[in-house]
């Protein structure tokens, strides 16, 4: 069984890992106008490594927005297929986040599998930890799509969501 995992993991997963990336050929974002601020803006990724492959991580809601990761240290991205299930993970260590001087580990990961003609079912799993502070926010997620009658569709999506700043007692 492990030879088989092994197999099906070489032939049918890509890998793609950098360090200390240069985005400065990337262009730059439009500018916008804050009219409410509780909100934060939203700016498109357009980053090449965030960006290959992306759509692997698209749920219903869209929970994964690579955009937090500022100033990327280094990441690693594993993308392919085990079986019928489709596998996408992101890491990325990132420095001075928020300007706090401090640098954060952001992990990304989905399982999707498809079934029937265009029916998906998902789980994703997001975290962020910050080093100096022991600042984490977690993610978990599962999502579906059912297409039935070719025609007409559900589409659902449940998530639970944990924070916590140990020094300063906040959290569950």
């Amino acid at each position: 069984v492990i030879d088989w995992l092994v197999e099906q993991f070489k032939s049918a997963h890509g890998v793609d890992l950098t360090f200390n990336p240069d985005f400065s050929q990337v262009e730059s974002d439009a500018g916008q106008v804050t009219v409410n601020e509780r909100f934060a803006l939203f700016f498109p990724e357009k980053r090449p490594f965030f960006l290959e492959g992306i759509e692997l991580f698209n749920t219903p809601g869209q929970l994964v927005y690579t955009r937090r990761i500022s100033n990327p240290i280094a990441g690693a991205k594993i993308t392919g297929k085990l079986g019928p299930i489709g596998i996408a993970h992101l890491t990325a260590l990132d420095q001075n986040v928020d300007g706090t001087n401090s640098d954060a580990l952001f992990n990304i990961t989905r399982l999707r599998q498809d079934f029937g003609a265009n029916s998906a079912i998902g789980v994703t799993y997001t975290d962020r930890e910050r080093f100096s502070d022991d600042l984490y926010n977690r993610v978990l997620s599962a999502d579906m799509r059912l297409v039935f009658a070719k025609l007409y569709f559900l589409q659902t999506q449940f998530a639970s969501s944990s924070r916590i700043i140990r020094h300063l007692g906040v959290g569950p």
